[in-house]
């Protein structure tokens, strides 16, 4: 039965990848997810079934086009190892309970792999990604059991870790844009955060908050020596949305471990 829900899970995996790069591709241009049925990105064929097997078809075409022998991106092919390992992970790490909480967690790293590709590529986060999670974060509140030694009552903790975040990014916002007259948090990473605290509660956003920045810093100075220039940023800066998520991520595979650890050393 095991071995059964693991192969099941990286199928499953793979094909909702195989549909991520589908929402990674479309919403950021505004095209519908459903119409056109897949096709090329460069010569706009359709593809056919066969062309269209999820790692599979990538690896047997070599990664090219079967009709404009076109370079298709190695991303289609990451995108789907990736969501195919992450269900498979969080299964293993579930226990192989089919839940609630799992289906949770694979809500969010399916959504969460979406906004890295997309917010690192176009330096946006959809409103089609970040609302529904303020919605689904709080409906799995009343589905779950509150954790032993929780601070607030599930349902509280994931209204007040949506708000909180909402308002703390909303008031960093708003003073960039005083003191420096430009954008520093665009709305997009606003609504997500406050995604991000519904679905993880106050003690989760917490935690994300504090991990997302040290990422971001990481990334910052990565990218100001990988640039070689003097400000080593380019104009359109360092696209937040993808450390929120490294971060949130973290927060489910390791979050009461890591707190526990960090508890137990005062």
């Amino acid at each position: 039965m095991e071995l059964l829900l693991v192969v099941f899970s990286l199928i499953l995996g793979v094909c909702f990848g195989s549909f991520l790069n589908v929402v990674i591709y479309r919403i950021p241009l505004k095209q519908s997810i459903v119409f056109p049925a897949s096709h090329c990105p460069l010569c706009k064929n359709p593809l056919k079934y066969y062309d269209n097997i999820p790692i599979i078809s990538y690896l047997l075409l070599g990664g090219k086009c079967r009709f404009c022998r076109g370079k298709i991106s190695i991303r289609y092919l990451s995108v789907e190892v990736l969501t195919g390992l992450a269900f498979l992970f969080l299964l293993l790490l579930n226990d192989y309970q089919l839940d609630f909480l799992l289906l949770k967690n694979l809500i969010f790293f399916t959504c969460g792999i979406a906004v890295i590709f997309i917010d690192f590529s176009h330096h946006i986060i959809p409103d089609s990604i970040s609302l529904p999670l303020i919605v689904l974060g709080v409906v799995f509140s009343f589905l779950l059991p509150t954790p032993e030694g929780a601070m607030l009552i599930g349902w509280q903790s994931s209204a007040i870790g949506a708000a909180l975040g909402f308002i703390i990014f909303f008031g960093i916002a708003w003073l960039y844009q005083k003191i420096k007259k430009q954008d520093g948090l665009g709305g997009g990473d606003i609504k997500y955060i406050a995604g991000v605290g519904a679905f993880v509660g106050l003690g989760g956003l917490l935690f994300v908050l504090f991990f997302s920045s040290f990422f971001a810093i990481l990334g910052y100075i990565f990218i100001y020596f990988l640039n070689h220039k003097k400000d080593g940023i380019s104009e359109r800066g360092v696209a937040f949305g993808p450390f929120i998520t490294m971060a949130t991520f973290l927060y489910i595979l390791m979050g009461d471990y890591l707190v526990d650890l960090y508890m137990g050393g005062f």
